[in-house]
C-alpha cells in the first residue's frame, strides 16, 4: 500500500480542510532565535561552574560597581534632601525678615506680644532646620568620600577631615553657609553713621554746619542709621548654590558611569563649572533666562532690606515713619532699580544712599550684566548661526552665480588673447594671460573655464609659430 505524504493530502482535500491538516499535524520547528537572558543565563551558569582566577576577579569588579553605584545612588538622595530643607530654610527665613523690615516702628525696639511669639517660632524652626542641614552635609561629604575611596582615588582608611582629601575646606565652608542664621531671643540694633556729603563752610565764621537730621563729624555730614541685628539673616540667600547639585542629580552628572567616562578623559564631570558648560551648551535660552530672573529676584530682595528699613523719626511734635531710602519703599521700585543698573540704563531717579545697598547694586549689576550678555548671545547671534545643512544649501544656491562668472571671465580672456594675436603683440601674450588666469582664480576660485582659454590660446600661438617656421 502506498504511503502518502502531507503534499498528497494537501492535493486532495480542500483548501481549508488542506490547511487544517497543515497545521495540526505539521513537525513543529526548532526556534531559530532564543531569547537573549536564556542564552546569557546558560553562559552565566556554565562560566560560574568553571570558577577560575579570572572568572573570580571579574565577579569581584562587578561587585564593586554594583556597591559604587549604590553609593551614588545614597549621594544623590542625600543632596535632594539637602535641597529641599534648603528651600524650606530661605522661606521661613524670608517671612521673619519681612517682619524685621518694619523693625525701626517698634516702640523702644521691642516687637508687640504676638508678634514676639511668631518670631520664636519662626526662628525656632529655622535652628532647627540648620541643624538638620549641617548633619546632612557631614553625612553628604562622608558618603563622597567612600565613593572616591571606592574609585580608587583615596586609600581605604582616609576621610573627608584628613589632608589627603583635600575636601575639609569646602566643608568648612559649606558649614558656616549653614550655620548662619537667625537665633531666637536675640533681638538688638546696630547704629550706623552713612556719609551723605561735606557739611557747608560759614564764609565769616569759617563753621561747618549740616542739615537737620545729619550729625557733623570733621567736615562732613553723616546720617545715623540703626539696623536690626536680624536683618543680617539676608546670608541665608547664599544657600541657594545646593540648587546646582539638585539640578545636577536632576539631568544625570551624578552617576557612576558620567564619572567613569569623565575619568577616562580627564573631565571632572561633578564640578560646578562643567555644569555651567553643559548648561549654556545645551540649554542656553533656558539656563541664561533662569539665572537671570534668579539674579534679578536676590539682588532687587537685598537692596529692598537694606534701603527699604522704616524708622521713626521725629517731625516737630510728632513721629513719622519714614524708610531710609525714600525712593525704595516697595519691592517694585527695589526690583526697578535692579533692572535698570542690570542692563546699564541707569536713568537716574532712583539710587541707593547706604554703602551696603551701593555694594548690592555694584555686585548685581556685574552678575547681571554678565548673564544678560550671555542671554543675548544665546538668542540673537546662536539663534542666527548658520548649521551644516543651511550651508549646503547656501554653496547650493551661490555655486552657479560661480559658473557664470566663471564662463564670463573665459570669454574675455579668449577676446584678449585673440584680439592681441591680431595686433601682433604675441610676445607679452603669456604674460597677459597668466595675470588674467590668477585673477579669475581669486575671483571665483574656478579655473575650469580660464583653464580652457589657456589651452585655446596656447594652440592658437603654436599653430602660428609652426606655419611661420614652416615656409623657412
Amino acid at each position: 500500500m502506498t504511503r502518502l505524504s502531507l503534499m498528497d493530502v494537501h492535493m486532495m482535500l480542500p483548501a481549508k480542510s488542506a490547511r487544517y491538516v497543515a497545521s495540526h499535524f505539521r513537525r513543529p520547528r526548532r526556534l531559530a532565535i532564543q531569547p537573549r537572558d536564556h542564552v546569557y543565563r546558560a553562559q552565566l551558569k556554565q562560566r560560574m561552574q568553571v570558577n577560575d582566577p579570572q572568572w573570580q576577579a571579574a565577579v569581584e569588579s562587578l561587585r564593586r560597581l554594583d556597591s559604587l553605584k549604590a553609593l551614588y545612588a545614597r549621594q544623590r538622595l542625600l543632596e535632594n534632601w539637602i535641597g529641599f530643607f534648603t528651600f524650606v530654610s530661605i522661606v521661613v527665613e524670608s517671612a521673619a525678615m519681612r517682619l524685621y523690615l518694619t523693625a525701626g516702628t517698634w516702640p523702644d525696639g521691642r516687637p508687640p506680644q504676638p508678634t514676639q511669639a511668631y518670631l520664636d517660632l519662626v526662628k525656632s524652626l529655622l535652628t532647627v532646620l540648620s541643624i538638620l542641614l549641617l548633619v546632612l552635609i557631614y553625612r553628604r561629604y562622608e558618603w563622597e568620600c567612600r565613593i572616591e575611596t571606592a574609585s580608587g582615588k583615596l586609600s581605604p582608611g582616609a576621610r573627608f577631615y584628613h589632608r589627603t582629601s583635600g575636601k575639609l575646606g569646602l566643608y568648612l565652608l559649606e558649614s558656616a553657609a549653614f550655620a548662619v542664621h537667625m537665633l531666637p531671643r536675640v533681638d538688638y540694633t546696630v547704629s550706623v553713621a552713612q556719609y551723605v556729603s561735606a557739611a557747608t563752610q560759614n564764609p565769616t565764621t569759617f563753621a561747618y554746619t549740616c542739615p537737620s537730621r545729619l550729625t557733623l563729624e570733621e567736615g562732613h555730614c553723616y546720617s545715623p542709621i540703626s539696623y536690626n541685628v536680624n536683618q543680617l539673616g539676608l546670608v541665608i540667600l547664599v544657600r541657594v548654590f545646593v540648587f546646582g547639585r539638585l539640578l545636577r542629580n536632576v539631568l544625570g552628572f551624578n552617576t557612576n558611569n558620567v564619572a567613569f567616562v569623565g575619568a577616562i578623559h580627564n573631565v571632572n564631570s561633578v564640578a560646578p563649572y562643567f555644569s555651567v558648560k553643559f548648561l549654556f551648551h545645551v540649554y542656553p535660552t533656558i539656563f541664561a533666562s533662569l539665572a537671570l530672573l534668579g539674579g534679578l529676584f536676590m539682588t532687587a530682595v537685598a537692596i529692598l532690606q537694606v534701603e527699604g528699613y522704616r524708622r521713626r523719626i521725629r517731625a516737630g511734635p510728632m513721629w513719622a515713619i519714614r524708610a531710609i531710602n525714600p525712593g525704595l519703599t516697595t519691592f517694585g521700585d527695589s526690583l526697578w532699580l535692579t533692572v535698570v543698573t542690570m542692563t546699564t540704563v541707569g536713568y537716574g531717579e532712583v539710587a541707593p544712599i547706604t554703602t551696603a545697598g551701593r555694594c548690592l547694586c555694584v555686585v548685581g549689576g556685574v552678575f547681571g550684566g554678565t548673564v544678560f550678555n550671555a542671554l543675548l548671545r544665546a538668542v540673537f547671534v546662536d539663534a542666527l548661526g548658520i548649521t551644516i545643512a543651511e550651508d549646503d544649501v547656501i554653496r547650493t544656491i551661490t555655486s552657479r552665480d560661480d559658473g557664470v562668472r566663471a564662463r564670463h571671465l573665459a570669454a574675455r580672456l579668449l577676446q584678449t588673447a585673440w584680439r592681441m594675436r591680431r595686433s601682433g603683440a604675441a610676445h607679452a601674450l603669456d604674460r597677459q594671460l597668466h595675470s588674467a588666469l590668477h585673477a579669475a582664480g581669486d575671483a571665483t576660485g574656478k579655473f575650469a573655464g580660464a583653464a580652457g582659454a589657456l589651452e585655446l590660446c596656447a594652440a592658437g600661438r603654436n599653430d602660428g609659430a609652426n606655419r611661420r617656421i614652416g615656409p623657412a
